[in-house]
Parts: C-alpha cells; structure tokens; sequence
C-alpha cells in the first residue's frame, strides 16, 4: 500500500540582471495541506543606469514670433525601485466551495530623475542649463476576498471584494541659468491619497450547449489631492460607478458564438460640483472551426467611454517656462466601434494566424495644445473622430525537426486623428523576427523588432529597432542564462516621441547603453504534494486613476 502525502508546497527563485544597470528578482513559495494552501510571493525590480536626453522644441507666440529651442545632455543618472509582495490563502472543499484571500503591498520610489542639458536658442547669448530634479514615492496597499460556490444544476456564484489606499507623493522641479544667474524656475509637487472599495457579483448557468452568465460591479472611491503648482490647491473627489452585464454563448462542435451585453452608471463629486455619466456595452463574437486544424473568426462591438479621473482633473501643472499642462473637467464620454477578423490553422510544421483590426472613435478625448497669453498648455478635448487600421500575420516555421524554428510577425498599421482644430494621418510598418534552436537542454534564441508608431491625438511615439541575443541551459530544477540586447550596435533611442501642433511641437528621446550582458538564474524546489492552479473567475485591483504623477 502507499501512502499519499497530504501535504506539500513548492519555492521558486529567480533573478535576472544586467550588470549594474538593471535587476529583477523574483521569489515564490506556496505550502498546502489538505485543501488548503498558504503562499507568499515578492518581486523587487530596479533600475539604475544613464540615459541622455535630447529634445527639439518650437513654440508659435502670439505676435507671430517663433522661437525654436534645442536641449542636449551627457548622460546623466536615472533611479527606480519597485516592490510587490503579496500573502494568499485559499481553502477549497471538493467541488462545492471555494475561497481565497490576500494582501498585497506595492511600493514604487523614484529618489531621482537629474538632468542637466545645454540650451541652443536663438534669444540666448550664451548656452543656459536646465536641470529638472523628479522625484516620486508610491505606495498601495490593498485586502481582497474572493468567495466561489457551485450550486445544483450546473450553476455558480462568485462574489468578490477589493480594499485599496493609495498615497502618491511628488516633486517635478525644473531651473534655467546662464551662468549664476538663474533665468526662469517652476515645477509641481504633490500629494495624493486615495481609498477604494469595489465589490462584484458572478452568476453562470451552464445548459446543454448553451450558457448564460451575468455579473453586477460597484466601485467606490475617494481621493485628495493635494498641490503646490506653484500656488497652493486642493480637490476633492468622490466617484461612485455601478455596472451591469450579461452574456448568452453557445457553443458545438464547429460553432462557438458569444453575445454581451452591458450598462453603466458613474457618479462623480469635485469640490462640492456633481455629473453622471452613462455608458453601454455591446460584444457580438462568432467563431467556425474547419476541418484540418484552421478556423475562422469575427468580433465585434460598440463600447462608450468614460473619461479617467486624472483625465477631467484640470490642476495647471507647470512644465517649463512657457509649457503647462492640465486635465479637463468637461470631457464628456465617448464611443468606439471596433471590429476584428482572425484567422488561424496549425499544420505539423506550419502554424500561420492573420488578424485585422479596425476601430472608429466617436468624438474621442485627445490631446490639444491651447496659447493663453503665451502661454502654451497641453490639455485634452473632445475631438472630432479617430480611426485605427491594423494588420497583422504570424507564421512560425519549423525548419529542422524540433531544433530549430523561425517566426516572423509583419504588422501593418493606418491612423488618422481628426480633431477640431487638426487632422494627422500616420501610416507605419512594423515586424518581429525570431530564430531559436534546441538541443538537449540547450537552448540559443535571436529576436529582432521595428516597433511600429502610434499616433494618439497630436502625440506620436516613434519606432525603434531593438534586438535580443540569448543562451540557456536548464538541468533539473536549475534555469541559467545570458544574453545581450542591442548587441548589433546600434545607438538605442528610448521613449521617442512627437507632439504636432500649430502652437506648439517637440521631438523628444532619449538614449541608452546598448550590447549590455544579461544573467538570468532561476531554481525550483518541489516538495509532497503539488500544488493546484485555481482561475478565479473575478480578479478585482484598482489601478491608482485620480492619484495624479508628474506630467
């Protein structure tokens, strides 16, 4: 006879580095008895290392004058720490019951951003300095409970409940000298705090090949914002949003067919001021199965938006000496239409996917720049339309046996943004290439990636070539890496934007070390019994949104 254990767990431990620059180190240990299990997971991710900065501006003033200025930096240091632990439990009994419960800590410090860069203007006799000191700290702690019984007749019903506070602090502070003597200075600092509560509702029916399911959703929060911008200020804010949904699938042999439908209701108080908003929700997806491993399918829908709480908040924030920027308390919401055709078969040695997308915005919320007085600020408005075409296909080819396989991705993307003032029309080329080979417990892996551009508004993130070179081996338990990025030698650009407009323009980016060496370790103890995943059909967390950051 043996005997089964009945109890047992399982430690993880990894860490992935770059040699001083950046670090991500992960560790994972789960116990259980019985059905229960108690786990514990922490991830701590840092970043120190120099970046340069690079941006060209022009500004367009009232009397007709342009003035185009040019900053350029050395490279100069950039500090991040972010932690993440989380504590869970969970108690399952047999297939009736089922609960889990967790707290979970997020903490995020930035101790600095410091630039210092040299000023190429026309009005100035001398080149001037700009040094901006960005500082932030960001702490979230959060309690959830999650509740799932299953009921007779193929029913269920899942409850859920998040408690999130949130605090933010920072400081955005820029000065322009020439020589000793100091031309212009501003910045922002701020406080924020927020508490939340959302709790859900899940029902499912499951009859035959079809299925009904249906789910109610409250959030509730508070938040105080506290700012120096460079006049002292303070909002108050309370939201109160409530949605409703509910869905019909049915699904055969060939056929798997989903429809959704949705309402939603948001209530927002500022400083004593109230609205509502109204919102829907409607999904229709089909999906038809050939024979030979290949099907076909179409989504589609028609969502409205509501503005995010940082997106109405109309605080000024002071970015520069002419540069301001602010939310807008006006925003109404906004709807989308989007529909998506996908296409997919799978062969022994040849897998191919074809997906394209194409979405219509009614009257979006995007960027504007507004000259009051000479003075320029970034703000969002409610522009006219924008649509988005995008076309994509991914082949993956084994060309020897199980040894060794291609994947190439070519993307294909068509933006147009028609605001009240402006139209932009942007079209790019994108594509990822990847060769890996196997062997035994080797493993040598190259990727390659044109990142495409978007354009949002008259904001574009630019492209970027970027490439990865990577060597593994695994031996039981053990995981070793290395590898290198942007080992081809290219001069990396990161975070390249452009911002179009009549008044006001920049292309900015900024630069980082390439053909840096990476190590990756990661080890895994198993012991007794393994533990079970368990997918929890709600996964509440609030996202920080009113707890404004440094524009």
């Amino acid at each position: 006879m043996t005997k089964t254990r009945e109890s047992g767990g399982i430690v993880h431990a990894e860490a992935d580095h770059t040699f001083v620059t950046y670090g991500d180190d992960l560790l994972t240990a789960k116990f259980n008895r019985r059905q229960s299990e108690a786990g514990f997971d922490y991830n701590f991710t840092c970043l120190n290392m120099d970046y340069g900065y690079a941006k060209r501006e022009r500004y367009a003033f009232s009397d007709n004058q342009i003035t185009e200025r040019e900053w350029k930096s050395d490279k100069q240091a950039y500090l991040y720490h972010n932690h993440n632990a989380r504590l869970h439990y969970f108690h399952q009994e047999k297939e009736m019951h089922y609960f889990h419960a967790a707290v979970q800590l997020q903490y995020f410090k930035q101790p600095h951003d410091n630039m210092t860069a040299a000023l190429i203007a026309p009005d100035t006799a001398n080149s001037t300095q700009k040094t901006v000191q960005d500082r932030q700290t960001y702490l979230m702690p959060s309690v959830e409970f999650y509740y799932e019984r299953n009921l007779p007749g193929k029913q269920l019903l899942a409850l859920n409940l998040v408690g999130t506070h949130t605090s933010n602090e920072s400081e955005n502070h820029f000065t322009n000298a020439q020589g000793q003597a100091i031309l212009s200075q501003g910045g922002t600092d701020q406080d924020g705090k927020k508490w939340s509560l959302i709790g859900e509702g899940y029902y499912e029916k499951e009859d035959g090949k079809l299925n009904f399911s249906a789910g109610i959703k409250n959030t509730w929060s508070r938040i105080d914002n506290h700012f120096r911008t460079p006049e002292e200020s303070r909002t108050l804010t309370q939201n109160n949003a409530a949605e409703a949904w509910m869905e019909l699938s049915r699904s055969s042999e060939k056929w798997q067919n989903r429809i959704s439908l949705g309402g939603y209701a948001q209530y927002f108080e500022e400083n004593g001021q109230s609205r509502w908003n109204w919102n829907y929700k409607f999904l229709l997806d089909l999906h038809y199965a050939f024979k030979g491993n290949s099907s076909i399918g179409l989504h589609g829908g028609f969502d409205k938006n509501s503005p995010t709480l940082n997106e109405t908040n109309s605080t000024l924030q002071q970015n520069d000496t002419w540069l301001w920027s602010c939310g807008n308390a006006r925003l109404k919401p906004w709807t989308v239409g989007n529909v998506q055709f996908n296409y997919e078969t799978y062969r022994e040695k040849f897998n191919l996917q074809i997906i394209g997308n194409y979405s219509y915005h009614f009257k979006p919320a995007m960027g504007e720049v507004l000259r009051q007085q000479d003075r320029f600020i970034q703000t969002i408005v409610n522009q006219k339309a924008m649509q988005d075409l995008t076309l994509m296909a991914s082949a993956t080819v084994s060309l020897w046996q199980d040894y060794l396989t291609l994947q190439l991705i070519p993307m294909f993307f068509h933006h147009v943004s028609r605001g009240n003032h402006y139209t932009h029309r942007l079209t790019s080329w994108g594509y990822t290439g990847s060769l890996s080979g196997n062997y035994k417990n080797w493993q040598l892996a190259f990727q390659i990636r044109n990142q495409f551009k978007l354009l949002f508004g008259e904001y574009v993130q630019l492209a970027q070539i970027t490439d990865r070179l990577m060597l593994s081996y695994s031996h039981k338990q053990w995981l070793f890496s290395i590898g290198t990025n942007e080992f081809l030698g290219r001069d990396y650009k990161c975070n390249e934007y452009k911002q179009l407009s009549a008044y006001y323009g920049y292309h900015e980016y900024n630069t980082a070390p390439n053909g840096q060496i990476s190590l990756k370790i990661s080890y895994t103890f198993p012991f007794g019994r393994k533990t079970e995943a368990r997918n929890q059909r709600l996964q509440n967390s609030d996202d920080g949104d009113g707890i404004l950051k440094p524009r």
